[in-house]
């Protein structure tokens, strides 16, 4: 796990390193249009861009997409569905060349489910409204996206993946099993219920989760990261570094550390 999640935090950065110094930029012209287009269903989303405001609803309606951007921007890219993936990208001739300065990218669109969103360059991700799924959902970024679930969500499994400083912030989530994943900075806000979790962080990462009340946990830590939770059965905790876990509740709790790291119960 460990080394997974440095080779992520690796990679981020110098893919962050390298556009920063070698990719030239498109500023948005001013002219904000707002267009329609017609898409198929679809389970995926795959976006890559800059900026972009991306809200997410599911519903039994016929899917939806409109996107409000500046025209210039807008006719570097595309939007389309490729089999059952929404795929939201630049087109191949500026697709690796350009990074893009829009003066707004708000994409708004609906499906009937979503399993799996990868999403690069995205701003905010907001899920709207009540979401249930039978399968398992997973949700991956690198860079500083911030994931809102802003209603309840109710779900099998989730895994929710970040490099960077991502944040998730999730007000009601009701996950059977949840395993999220922080490599940097990233800070994951959760409230709800499940029956376990696993968290992995590798660098000075954060989960708040004391309102989100588990059955059994499982973590790994590797650096400074913190780990706040809610276990009522047991704890099982690996800690490389100086990571901290704080937990409520009255679980059995096994520890594996090597370095300064600390498993404390707290009121």
């Amino acid at each position: 796990m460990k080394q997974t999640l440095y080779f992520s935090v690796l990679s981020a950065i110098l893919l962050l390193a390298s556009g920063c110094i070698f990719m030239p930029s498109v500023r948005g012209d001013g002219n904000v249009i707002t267009q329609t287009i017609d898409i198929a269903d679809y389970d995926e989303i795959e976006v890559q861009g800059t900026s972009i405001i991306f809200n997410y609803s599911q519903q039994e309606s016929a899917p939806a997409l409109s996107v409000t951007v500046d025209q210039n921007i807008y006719d570097l890219f595309e939007f389309k569905t490729d089999g059952e993936k929404l795929v939201i990208r630049p087109k191949e001739r500026s697709k690796k060349q350009i990074r893009f300065r829009p003066t707004e990218f708000t994409i708004t669109s609906n499906s009937s489910s979503l399993k799996k969103a990868d999403m690069g360059g995205v701003k905010v991700f907001n899920l709207n409204g009540k979401f249930a799924s039978n399968e398992k959902v997973k949700f991956s970024t690198a860079g500083s996206t911030t994931i809102e679930l802003r209603d309840t969500v109710t779900v099998d499994q989730m895994e929710v993946s970040t490099a960077g400083q991502a944040t998730l912030n999730a007000n009601a989530l009701y996950a059977r099993v949840f395993k999220g994943e922080i490599a940097g900075k990233g800070t994951f806000n959760l409230k709800g219920a499940g029956e376990k979790a696993d968290f992995e962080i590798a660098g000075s990462g954060k989960v708040h989760a004391f309102d989100y009340e588990l059955s059994t946990l499982s973590c790994e830590i590797a650096g400074k990261g913190l780990i706040e939770t809610f276990a009522k059965d047991q704890i099982d905790a690996e800690i490389a570094g100086m990571g901290t876990v704080k937990y409520k509740g009255n679980p059995s709790v096994k520890v594996d550390k090597a370095g300064l790291g600390s498993v404390k119960k707290v009121d």
